[in-house]
């Protein structure tokens, strides 16, 4: 194997796309620890390079400790927001001013995220291309050198199942935290010794911080007054957390962030397609996609705020939160890399969808603007712009349609694509036959400890789940070899425990092959509060004795996560936005649980008979139900509720649309929705609601 590229572009201090290849794509991370040689590499390369972070660079460093500083998980991870240090490997490095290089709330955020993603990929690539070479040739090392070359960062998509699950009593039990994330401790071979499982902590869970001897002091004082002011736990000066339990909670609490990924299954994943599909019907463009900053339009859903709803649900905790909640130290969480590839994935995908919309080449901020502090040349003043992101293919995202070189093929082949993995969520459907999720992952060493062995034709899969749920069930499931992006990989066809091919919804549901749909649109003073804050939606008053646990309610029906830096943690982007006091923009989606609330509905549902008494999804029987019965709540790291002053203080504004959405065909794989019908009546005269 001849050293890739990138090695000599990091001794320059340069972000560069890993060397193509045609059998090397992102995977999601389910399927990506089906490769053990891959698995073992990416595990022990990440783990070195958040140990590097300890070093101390003193007055005579040489060039391999420079290099190994800048590019250690620390620095990287810092580029986010804390420390203050500007990264500047082999350049003069762009001041931060203040802390981070923040692109959040500008048409720059998808297109500044890609080569940050690119660029802890590439400082994984080339430790995994070290360590590969450490091992002899006795020893596997062409093995481990071919699996290095086939690397790619692999994403978290979290609406792919985890678990087998009974679909008519359980359906949201599919859905959970991957094990990988989940578990503390891992196994991997050492090039020393590759024929021993050797345990060590998971550098997937959690990233130790250095100790405070070889730490600057900036990192020391920032993540302590986090811990002082009870945004973080107790334990966070030592590693980073998620969902934590409590003040005193040092590890993650799966069982929690699990329960609230299946809470939010079906709203997230309607945002989700309202954000690919919907957009571009509505005449909107770039700007309204690109970021959460609320325009001159109705608010919609934007690539930004769907990445913000996931910050908040992984970040929230009961009396603190984790790292994930506070743009300052969210990347020093190895959630934080899974979840922004995702992004970067739906980036790609929107963008071979609408191949005509991208950055503007004019404005203050345009697909000229530098892509600080990543540099593509050897100069100080070379630096990424959104021109050079724009090829999404660099990436290499296992999508099907990728090589089609015709424009309209290609969207139809991924509108397909979309279409087959989304769809069935909306309806609270099983599974597509031959999806390939869940994955088999009970041969994968570096979890179970033990040699790989081929699974034999039928074997038991028992869910994953967190704690006793009666629900989930053990299920047998057959290996298919199927035709997808990667070749000659086994692909996992799940049986269906019960067969509903043909998804019947309640009368009321359609008109002819229409759905009127029903969404909450949103905008909020984006920094009325010190810090991140949701906004919590309900179909009556809601219980608020536990707000932490608001998001767990049988009557929530979703919610919206505002991801904004504190006071504390000021940068020049943030200071200019606070200084024009911008709204934030959003919609959370209403429609399933409307559906839930249909007389006709016969499925499974949490919410209480008494609300469940409406005749159809049109306006004459919806306006007088939402009017009596919808209600929300702002949620801060403040457990006391929201007084109505502070309400209205915070410039919220809810206004309730229908719009027509015309059923997916063979032609039009996403459907189309058409134009909005405002309902201001609904929430007019409430805080919080329509004030127009």
């Amino acid at each position: 194997m001849e050293v890739p590229r990138t090695v000599q572009a990091q001794k320059e201090g340069r972000v560069q796309s890993l060397d193509p290849q045609p059998d090397a794509y992102r995977l999601e991370i389910d399927e990506f620890v089906q490769n053990d040689k891959m698995l073992n590499l990416f595990l022990l390369a990440l783990e070195a390079l958040q140990n590097n972070a300890v070093l101390v660079l003193g007055a005579n460093p040489t060039e391999k400790q420079v290099e190994e500083y800048w590019w250690s998980y620390f620095s990287i991870a810092g580029i986010h927001g804390w420390p203050k240090e500007p990264w500047s490997h082999k350049h003069k490095g762009i001041n931060k001013g203040s802390p981070g290089y923040c692109q959040h709330g500008t048409t720059l955020f998808p297109t500044w995220h890609r080569p940050y993603v690119m660029m802890i990929e590439q400082a994984i690539f080339n430790k995994m291309y070290e360590i590969a070479n450490l091992f002899s040739d006795k020893n596997g090392k062409a093995e481990y050198l071919q699996a290095a070359r086939t690397f790619r960062l692999p994403y978290w998509d979290p609406w792919m199942p985890r678990n087998t699950a009974d679909v008519d009593r359980n359906w949201s039990g599919l859905f959970g935290v991957p094990l990988i994330l989940r578990t503390q401790e891992v196994f991997v071979r050492l090039p020393e010794n590759p024929k021993q499982l050797v345990r060590i902590d998971n550098p997937l869970y959690r990233y130790r911080v250095p100790s405070e001897k070889g730490l600057k002091i900036d990192a020391i004082v920032n993540w302590k007054s986090l811990i002082d002011g009870r945004h973080l736990p107790e334990s966070a000066n030592q590693a980073t957390v998620r969902t934590p339990a409590s003040l005193k909670a040092s590890s993650n609490n799966n069982i929690i962030l699990d329960y609230e990924l299946r809470s939010q299954a079906v709203a997230e994943q309607s945002r989700l397609w309202q954000l690919i599909c919907n957009l571009p019907n509505a005449k909107t463009d770039w700007e309204t996609f690109s970021n959460h900053t609320a325009s001159h339009r109705d608010p919609e859903v934007s690539i930004e705020s769907w990445h913000d709803n996931f910050h908040t649900l992984i970040g929230r905790g009961r009396d603190t939160n984790g790292n994930m909640f506070y743009s300052e130290v969210a990347a020093f969480d190895p959630m934080f890399w899974l979840h922004h590839c995702n992004i970067d994935r739906i980036l790609a995908l929107w963008q071979a969808l609408h191949p005509d919309r991208y950055v503007p080449p004019t404005g203050e901020l345009n697909i000229e603007t530098p892509l600080n502090p990543f540099y593509k040349g050897k100069k100080d003043t070379d630096l990424w712009d959104s021109t050079d992101a724009k090829d999404w293919k660099q990436c290499g995202f296992a999508v099907p349609g990728t090589k089609d070189v015709d424009k309209e093929k290609l969207q139809k082949t991924v509108a397909e694509y979309i279409n087959f993995n989304y769809l069935w969520i909306a309806s609270k459907a099983p599974p597509p036959k031959d999806l390939k999720f869940p994955r088999y992952l009970d041969h994968v060493e570096a979890l179970i400890g033990q040699p790989h062995f081929p699974p034999p034709p039928n074997f038991e899969v028992r869910a994953v789940a967190a704690g006793k749920e009666p629900e989930l069930v053990t299920q047998t499931i057959l290996l298919d070899q199927t035709t997808d992006a990667v070749k000659d990989r086994p692909v996992i066809a799940p049986n269906r425990i019960k067969k509903r091919e043909n998804i019947t919804l309640p009368d009321g549901a359609f008109v002819g092959s229409k759905q009127r749909t029903w969404n909450a649109h949103l905008k909020v003073r984006k920094f009325a509060f010190n810090g991140p804050f949701t906004i919590n939606v309900f179909f009556e008053e809601p219980d608020t004795s536990d707000s932490a646990g608001l998001m767990l309610l049988a009557n929530q029906v979703g919610f919206s996560g505002i991801f904004v830096s504190r006071d504390e943690a000021r940068c020049k982007n943030c200071d200019d936005q606070r200084e024009k006091d911008v709204y934030y923009a959003d919609v959370i989606p209403l429609t399933t649980i409307l559906v839930e609330c249909l007389q006709s509905y016969t499925g499974p549902s949490g919410l209480p008979q008494h609300l469940r008494v409406l005749e159809s999804l049109e306006p004459e029987h919806v306006v007088p139900y939402l009017t009596k019965n919808l209600a929300w709540r702002i949620n801060t790291n403040d457990p006391e509720p929201k007084t109505q002053q502070e309400v209205i203080d915070s410039g919220l504004q809810i206004k309730v649309m229908d719009r027509w959405y015309n059923m997916p065909t063979n032609d039009v794989p996403l459907g189309t929705f058409e134009d909005p019908s405002p309902h201001v009546d609904i929430t007019r005269g409430k805080a919080g609601g329509f004030s127009g």
